[in-house]
């Protein structure tokens, strides 16, 4: 798989099947969006590629609590077998109407031959053209384009957004059957007050980046990955109400059966299921009840 920058990279022009889209979280659909490009490009005999843009913050989807970081994005899409994908600097394409984009980027610099996208796609300056539109661009060019129904859960469209308010909701059941996999997180492990250690339950300490998805505040089951091996634990998102003020959004987790330091490394951290609301006690000694009878819980998911 190679990866390419349109700002900055020398890449071969050969003639391609394009996906397209920002593909936060790369979810069901748009899996289903990468393995339609794959599959149409083996039947013309051509490489098949994404084509995305390098990050959301200069994006149209900046103002979008994001599922997962940058680098996390790239992995799961060269994971789906493409043989190319294409960062685009949205400040450099934004201003391009629908048959600039397509004439000039599509398929005089890409030679893309079919491009594939999702039936809500949008482009173009202020997103004014649609996937119709599309198809009618390439075609005008000698190209084609395949557009894609929705994949559904239930009754409802998967979608990013979907997820997002899934997550935020404290549904996590829900948001991995979208996702396809178990949402996760994977951030550097900070120094705290050590209260998990004094309550019996050491924890690790990490922090959600500013624009990052938020799941509801609340205790979780959950699985850290620490040196390749797999570990039970219980997470809290939330403010710590019983022991801070701050109100500052942390993410603690109590790995069960491991000992040992952490501290600089990242920890990957997966969300199986919500065990209950973030609560204020009356005192410390009645939170250390609780957090026993949590890791008692997940205990018995192992049983």
């Amino acid at each position: 798989m190679m990866l390419y920058n349109l700002s900055r990279d020398e890449f071969s022009k050969e003639p391609c099947v394009l996906a397209l889209g920002f593909f936060d979280g790369v979810h069901r659909g748009h899996r289903q969006l990468l393995e339609a490009a794959i599959c149409e490009a083996r039947s013309l005999g051509v490489r098949s590629g994404v084509f995305t843009f390098a990050d959301n913050k200069t994006s149209p989807y900046k103002s979008r609590a994001r599922l997962g970081e940058s680098d996390e994005r790239l992995r799961l899409l060269a994971e789906s077998g493409v043989d190319d994908i294409y960062l685009a600097d949205f400040a450099e394409i934004a201003d391009a109407s629908p048959e600039e984009f397509v004439n000039e980027t599509l398929q005089n610099k890409l030679l893309v031959r079919t491009a594939v996208c999702g039936f809500n796609f949008r482009f173009g300056k202020d997103a004014v053209g649609d996937a119709d539109a599309l198809r009618a661009l390439m075609r005008r060019g000698g190209g084609d384009a395949i557009i894609l129904p929705p994949v559904f859960f239930g009754e409802r469209p998967i979608s990013s957004s979907a997820i997002r308010t899934a997550l935020e909701d404290g549904d996590i059941e829900s948001a991995n059957a979208m996702l396809g996999r178990i949402f996760s997180i994977n951030f550097p492990v900070l120094h705290g007050k050590c209260l998990g250690r004094h309550l019996g339950a050491p924890t690790i300490n990490q922090y959600f980046p500013e624009g990052f998805v938020l799941p509801a505040y609340g205790v979780y089951h959950c699985e850290c990955l620490v040196d390749g091996i797999l570990y039970p634990a219980v997470t809290n998102v939330g403010v710590r109400p019983t022991v801070s003020d701050a109100g500052a959004v942390s993410c603690e987790t109590h790995i069960i059966g491991y000992r040992g330091w952490l501290y600089g490394k990242r920890i990957r951290v997966f969300f199986l299921r919500r065990i209950r609301n973030e609560m204020k006690f009356d005192s410390v000694d009645a939170l250390r009840t609780q957090i026993m009878k949590d890791i008692d819980e997940v205990k018995r998911s192992y049983e």
